[in-house]
């Protein structure tokens, strides 16, 4: 099969592109499927057609050497036709396409991920940016990231003064300042008497949700060169008693829901955790009042210490996680809590120097255990040396426990596959993509039974569901296929996961591969049977292989040698079996005079057409083969003289009805004259078949031709 037909059939949604021009050269219609476009506009388009802003991801323009197969983790926006965004993740393939420099690029839309995994990717992109970026960055990326989760066009974000009246307007999502607001009020203290429904949350103390905004009596104003809402779900960052913060998306295409909520709730208080500690830095240089607050309101470990290493400073969190008093610490100094450490000594140099630091290291409790941190140190413009501290012991553990159990299932020779409650894939292992050909990055979020092509043997799927609900695990084995079409056999477990509560939260298949194992059994079981039926039938399907040099040069039909190899092999097996077997023998009537009068090359074109129309009647079993001249034979295994007349019948009157057509001369008719013989018990060999065929066809042409005759049958037997 070549790479059209995959392209075309594959499920997975994919486009091709020129790498020069970035216009579109082929997409599949699982892309189309996707997106609501017709392939003939989709392919009047370029890249920055589908993409917000012409921001077309740099794996699609930046491909080279080491780099020509690469994924794209970011989850990108994609312009449905409709206008609004879907989220997609993207995997390109250099490629010649057409003898041009092409990129084949497949895609994952969101829906192949659930909403859990995709908002944990998220958070995860969010923490790490945020160790090389300013708060402004990382509340926009933050912002950015609750877009694409939830399809929605603007976002921004707000601090909360200590007052718990004002709001200080801080950063909007890019899409947001590009598109639809000015932002002329960023950093400006806005009441929040003033404010509008938009900053309900704060007023409700909880997410509030407006599918129709516009519809609404009381919409109130908005800051200075907002954008015009539809929708809009905005959530409170609480921090004890006191809102510290307002987080908020809309223009959503569609309602939002409880999982809008509940994604936006999750990155609302990530933007938090790590702009608040951001935020210290900037209050700093503020007020005492605003800088305690925000010190205090911090759930990481914030540490304040002079050049020399002296703690001037500390919040509760601090202390807290240490288990000092905010007095005991301001006695302290860094070295006397970090554990010393030979491979890596503080770096006090580099601080003074004006380099941001991110290390990972041990802190010592009051009561001497040991914690350990991730420290995010800078010096401030004063010459503090300021340090946010969180405890990562647990984070740590976890990984580790991630760590061994990925080392375990990556060398792990059985395929090992986790899916999701739905049976979409979530974890594929080293063995798995050896074993079934497909890389994990083409699976995830696919159905297990969709890639694997799953087949229970003797219809055991239902008793296998049964087992798996009632004993949360089940075994067996099971009929799957390679990506290339092979079968493989595996013997399979799968053990059902649940959470505290007893709901299923996903399963883990453990896939042995069995394939040679099944091969040997199916040989032996081959072996058991005749050697003689074996040759038989592997030089039966020898010469079907070899067809094309059976065949009539002509007609394109079988030709009289080859029917004879399988007329002998027919025969043989209705003796054996006693099962039906005919024959019929017919030729064009008048064949000479259609040469005479039209000549040779119209009569060839009338013994094509009529074997074109016969073939064209018969089952995939019967055998139509030129016997010589005008003469054809066709052999018909388990049919018995009446159904083959019935078949005759048709085929004669499809011919007359239709004629043949002579340039310049018009329709002429073209009928046939023919014999039929059908096996009996005690005929010997196949002579005795043709030659009682062969006489029937002579009484056809005797009694007038146009007709059939019935071997051992009244010559009247006409068509």
């Amino acid at each position: 099969m070549d790479f059209h037909v995959l392209f075309a059939r594959n499920p997975i949604p994919m486009w091709v592109h020129d790498s020069k021009t970035l216009a579109f050269l082929d997409v599949n219609q699982s892309f189309l499927d996707g997106t609501g476009y017709k392939r003939s506009e989709f392919l009047q388009m370029k890249l920055g057609d589908i993409f917000s802003l012409d921001e077309i991801p740099a794996l699609l323009t930046n491909l080279k050497g080491d780099q020509k197969n690469k994924a794209d983790a970011t989850l990108q926006q994609l312009r449905h036709k409709d206008g609004y965004w879907v989220g997609a993740r993207l995997s390109a393939t250099d490629l010649e396409y057409n003898r041009s420099d092409a990129q084949l690029v497949t895609v994952i839309f969101r829906g192949g991920q659930t909403l859990e995994t995709l908002t944990l990717e998220a958070r995860l992109r969010i923490s790490e940016f945020a160790h090389s970026h300013s708060l402004d960055d990382i509340l926009q990326k933050t912002l950015d990231e609750a877009e694409a989760l939830t399809g929605s066009n603007i976002g921004f974000f707000h601090f909360m003064e200590a007052d718990q009246k004002t709001l200080l307007l801080q950063t909007w999502s890019t899409n947001t300042l590009k598109n639809m607001c000015t932002a002329e009020g960023k950093l400006l203290h806005y009441p929040l008497a003033q404010a509008g429904i938009w900053a309900d949350c704060v007023r409700k103390r909880k997410p509030v949700v407006y599918n129709d905004y516009q519809g609404l009596k009381r919409v109130g104003t908005l800051p200075a060169g907002h954008s015009v809402l539809s929708r809009i779900l905005t959530v409170p960052i609480l921090r004890g008693e006191n809102i510290v913060a307002i987080f908020g998306v809309g223009n959503k295409p569609t309602e939002y829901d409880d999982h809008d909520v509940w994604a936006v709730n999750l990155l609302a208080d990530l933007a938090w955790d790590i702009a608040g500690a951001k935020y210290v830095e900037s209050a700093l240089r503020t007020t005492e009042y605003s800088y305690r607050a925000v010190m205090d309101q911090a759930s990481d470990g914030i540490f304040v210490a002079d050049s020399n290493g002296n703690y001037i400073d500390v919040n509760h969190a601090g202390c807290e996680l240490l288990g000092y008093t905010r007095e005991e610490i301001l006695n302290l100094s860094v070295r006397d809590l970090m554990v010393a450490d030979p491979s890596e000594p503080p770096r006090f140099e580099e601080l003074r120097q004006g380099k941001s630091l991110l290390t990972e290291r041990h802190m010592r409790r009051k009561n001497g255990e040991l914690v350990f941190v991730e420290i995010g140190g800078r010096m401030l413009a004063d010459g503090r040396l300021l340090g946010i501290v969180r405890d990562i012991t647990e984070r740590k553990k976890e990984e580790e426990k991630l760590k061994y159990l990925a080392l375990v299932v990556s060398r792990i020779s059985s395929a090992v596959i986790s899916t999701d409650p739905e049976l979409c894939i979530t974890q594929w292992n080293k063995a798995a993509e050896m074993l079934y050909g497909w890389r994990e990055v083409e699976v995830l979020g696919r159905s297990l039974d969709e890639v694997c092509r799953t087949e229970f043997q003797n219809n055991s799927q239902k008793e296998a569901r049964q087992t798996l609900e009632t004993e949360k695990r089940w075994r067996g084995e099971l009929r799957q296929f390679h990506r290339d079409g092979r079968e493989i056999w595996v013997d399979s477990s799968v053990a059902l996961l649940e959470d505290e509560r007893g709901n299923i939260t996903g399963s883990v298949t453990i896939n042995h591969d069995i394939t040679e194992r099944k091969r040997t059994e199916e040989q032996l079981r081959r072996a058991q049977e005749s050697m003689q039926d074996i040759n038989r039938t592997l030089q039966h399907a020898f010469e079907r292989e070899q067809i094309a040099s059976r065949t009539d040069s002509l007609t394109s039909m079988f030709n009289r040698r080859y029917f004879f190899e399988l007329l002998e092999y027919e025969f043989a097996a209705s003796r054996r079996y006693q099962r039906s077997l005919s024959i019929v023998m017919f030729d064009v009537d008048w064949l000479k005079r259609i040469n005479d009068t039209h000549g040779h090359q119209v009569g060839d074109e009338v013994l094509k057409y009529v074997a074109r129309i016969v073939h064209s009647h018969l089952r995939e079993s019967d055998i139509l083969a030129r016997y010589g001249g005008d003469e054809f034979t066709i052999l018909l295994p388990n049919s018995n003289a009446r159904e083959t007349a019935t078949v005759l019948r048709r085929i004669h009157h499809k011919l007359k009805s239709m004629g043949h057509f002579v340039a310049e001369k018009g329709n002429f008719p073209v009928t046939i004259s023919a014999g039929i013989a059908s096996w009996q018990p005690g005929m010997e060999s196949t002579a005795d078949l043709i030659r009682l065929a062969d006489e029937a066809l002579y009484a056809a042409k005797e009694a007038g031709r146009d007709r059939m005759v019935v071997a051992g049958a009244d010559a009247e037997n006409s068509i």
